[in-house]
């Protein structure tokens, strides 16, 4: 009975978040509302039918039951509701823009900028010990220092990113994959494969939807679902496996890769492990706050402005994402990735049930805002282009599912080349738009 009024609430969902989406940007797949349906229709409705007809959802890492599911889809109602309405409220407001000029190819600074970025990741790689053994690359996602603390040595791998927004300049200025030189692939091929040594799975997922929306978005090319689907199911099943095999000698020695299903591990990490919204995560996360009043008060919204900071120079710093606190205090258990919250559950976190009801409210006003302000100038403004995806893989894909501190500080790190870029290759003062 509670199975089938849950999915009856899940179809719901899906049904205002695309009717939202459709009634003000059609079948654009890169608009935030639909972005947001597709989620809720994969870790909700989905997620919530494999739970009562797959699997025995009981026997979960965190066992939840009908009430504590009552708790999640509760806040989905107010957030989805409050979302929806502030996106409506916005109408057709938008940002005026100033809009530079740029001519990134020949310029002495996109030599400049490739060159310090490629001389960043040979450190990283260096220290990470990817150069140690370039037959077997895959490694840790932390660096140990002497005093035994982690660090993810951000500042060094940030040549990833420098590298990714030039590419994004590029293909804003061709329009076309096909148009670019053959060695300029190496703009993202380089940055992909710093994140397949790491098995950084959604990182890459982000960085390949970001070049899809520059090409695609607003454009009258037909978006390649299938070909996105089975990348995203390579992705996930394949460095989940390696993840799993590099993970002990025990398992190198013993597990035989070929045996193990893409497939099956692509399913088990939707369906089962507490990754984005799911609804049974979520559900947790708002069940264990409210009952043992771990409210954080804002704690966890402010905490990327240590980011900077690298903790080789500050050993005691504190983690700036909330996902390695929900994975001690909530599921109490020990995990140096954590367990992000995603954003409605960190909302509730913070701030309870006005938090989920105010902040959804005003996300879904700044979603409407700068997805017309996209639509608006895409065609007259190739830096806009390329801003609006950063901003779509960060605020809108990565927010959603991780973290709001993970994703500022995933914004800032392609916001900053993004700005140097623009910066150094303008080619004359903006002018302003006006109607």
């Amino acid at each position: 009975m509670f199975g089938i009024v849950f999915i009856a609430f899940g179809i719901l969902f899906v049904a205002m978040l695309f009717f939202v989406a459709y009634a003000t940007n059609g079948r654009e797949v890169f608009s935030p509302p639909m972005i947001f349906c597709i989620f809720v229709f994969v870790y909700v409705f989905l997620r919530t039918i494999y739970m009562f007809y797959v699997v025995d959802f009981s026997e979960y890492e965190a066992p939840v039951d009908e009430t504590i599911l009552g708790y999640g889809f509760i806040a989905m109602t107010f957030a989805i509701v409050s979302y929806c309405a502030g996106y409506l409220y916005v109408g057709k407001g938008y940002i005026k823009l100033y809009r530079p000029e740029f001519s990134i190819k020949g310029n002495l600074a996109y030599y400049v900028l490739i060159a310090v970025a490629l001389l960043g990741l040979l450190f990283y790689f260096r220290y990470m010990g990817v150069l140690d053994n370039p037959l077997r690359p895959f490694v840790s996602r932390y660096f140990i220092t002497d005093g035994n603390q982690r660090s993810s040595l951000t500042f060094l791998a940030m040549g990833a990113d420098v590298l990714y927004v030039i590419f994004l300049f590029r293909l804003a200025q061709v329009k076309k994959l096909s148009r670019l030189k053959p060695y300029e692939y190496m703009l993202i091929l380089i940055p992909i494969f710093t994140n397949i040594v790491t098995t950084n799975r959604g990182t890459i997922i982000l960085y390949i939807f970001g070049v899809l929306c520059v090409t695609y978005s607003l454009r009258n090319f037909k978006f390649p679902y299938l070909k996105f689907l089975a990348f995203v199911i390579t992705i996930v099943g394949t460095l989940g496996v390696v993840r799993g095999v590099t993970q002990s000698e025990e398992q190198v020695q013993a597990v035989d890769i070929e045996y193990v299903a893409v497939l099956s591990q692509t399913i088990e990490h939707i369906m089962e492990r507490p990754y984005h919204i799911a609804i049974d995560k979520t559900s947790f996360i708002i069940s264990e706050v409210s009952e043992r009043n771990l409210y954080l008060h804002g704690e966890s919204l402010i905490s990327f402005i240590f980011a900077p900071i690298p903790r080789i120079f500050w050993a005691d710093k504190p983690s700036v994402t909330i996902g390695p606190w929900v994975a001690k205090v909530v599921y109490s258990r020990e995990n140096r990735s954590g367990v992000p919250p995603g954003l409605i559950a960190e909302l509730f976190l913070n701030f309870s049930w006005p938090g989920i009801i105010i902040g959804m409210f005003f996300y879904g006003v700044i979603c409407r805002v700068l997805y017309n302000t996209h639509k608006r100038f895409t065609d007259t403004s190739l830096a806009w282009r390329v801003f609006y995806s950063i901003f779509l893989i960060s605020f809108i894909f990565r927010i959603l599912g991780a973290d709001f501190s993970g994703a500022a500080i995933f914004f800032l790190r392609l916001f900053v080349p993004f700005f140097l870029i623009l910066t150094l290759t303008k080619s004359h003062k903006p002018t302003a738009h006006s109607e």
